[in-house]
């Protein structure tokens, strides 16, 4: 069982429940649930029911799948904890709650599958859960949330199928442009150049992490310091989401899913807008603007290292152009300015 913080483990201890454990002071992450892995099949959540608690419980349903675990959650009443419900309702009534406890990912496509109001969002909605279920690795699991999924949605199983085998395929294959308009970088999530890269896959979890700043906070939009550096996203999965946003015109994740025909996208921005926000007093701009600050100073060491091996290799070859000697100089200049500053101090615009 699985709580959010000290005093909820300590209760629930006392109340008999011995296996449980909380994060405490952070998020869950997935190094935890690794580790939970080890001692259970079988995990349930028991978070807070306000807002904050269902974004965490929405981002541990995403962990769950990920390893192959079965997570299921029990919903509190709006406004209690698990400490307010033990002392309202006593003991008993909790464990019988954990022992009746649904499926995570069943909770999480139902909710998928309400409140839609034509035949195109249902057709986008399907694209977002079928992302989501192809992170199922036990085959006769798939094949019944597949069908809770078309029942819901109200669409014919053979259709929900095709539609994910067809996703399945396009993801090997690299995956296909989101728009119309193809941009420097775009591609699959799961292309090789990202995956060889060790510093791209930081610059990716780096923009993961302004992408949720954004949809959890979507009138940072409106704010041209953000539109800028979500345009100058490079890695390919989190460029493909943010030029979505920049041409959809919202960062409000249920308009973004609905307006987006990609299930990549959905699936990343059901994702990253489940995260809970950081434990920051600051505004949520400042903090964007330190994120952005950060990227700039990765992506110029990127660049700079990028362009050193080019140069010893003209170098090898006889050949070294004054210009490249300039430009590196030029970026390592632009570099001590980024190293000189601290957080109070980073810079508005985005490199």
């Amino acid at each position: 069982v699985v709580v959010e913080g000290y005093f909820d483990a300590i209760l629930l201890a006392q109340s008999g429940i011995d296996n449980v454990v909380a994060p405490c002071g952070t998020a869950l992450t997935d190094g935890q649930v690794r580790v939970l892995r080890r001692f259970a099949e079988d995990i349930v959540t028991i978070f807070d029911s306000d807002d904050a608690g269902r974004r965490a419980t929405e981002r541990a349903m995403h962990l769950f799948l990920e390893e192959g675990i079965q997570g299921f959650g029990v919903a509190l009443p709006e406004g209690l904890d698990p400490d307010d419900y033990v002392r309202q309702h006593g003991p008993d009534a909790l464990h019988q709650d954990i022992r009746l406890a649904r499926p995570l990912l069943e909770e999480w496509v139902v909710r998928q599958a309400e409140g839609l109001r034509s035949f195109a969002e249902r057709g986008r909605r399907a694209a977002v859960i079928g992302a989501v279920l192809q992170k199922i690795k036990n085959p006769i699991e798939l094949d019944l949330y597949m069908k809770l999924a078309a029942e819901r949605l109200h669409i014919e199983e053979r259709l929900m199928r095709e539609h994910l085998r067809g996703a399945a395929t396009e993801g090997k294959a690299g995956g296909k442009a989101v728009t119309t308009a193809a941009r420097p970088g775009s591609g699959a999530a799961g292309s090789p150049a990202l995956n060889e890269d060790p510093v791209l896959a930081n610059i990716a979890r780096a923009e993961e992490a302004l992408l949720g700043f954004v949809l959890r906070s979507p009138a940072l939009l409106s704010e041209p310091t953000v539109a800028e550096a979500l345009v100058n996203f490079i890695s390919p999965a989190t460029a493909a989401a943010a030029n979505a946003i920049l041409e959809s015109g919202t960062a409000v994740p249920a308009l973004l899913v609905d307006r987006v025909n990609d299930p990549a996208i959905g699936g990343l921005v059901s994702r990253l807008s489940s995260l809970d926000a950081p434990m920051d007093d600051r505004p949520p701009l400042e903090l964007f603007r330190v994120g952005a600050w950060e990227l700039g100073r990765m992506r110029l060491e990127r660049e700079i290292r990028a362009l050193s091996r080019e140069m010893a290799e003209r170098e090898r070859q006889g050949e070294l152009p004054a210009d490249m000697l300039q430009r590196k100089v030029a970026l390592t200049r632009e570099l001590e300015k980024y190293k000189g500053m601290g957080d109070a101090q980073a810079p508005a615009r985005s490199h």
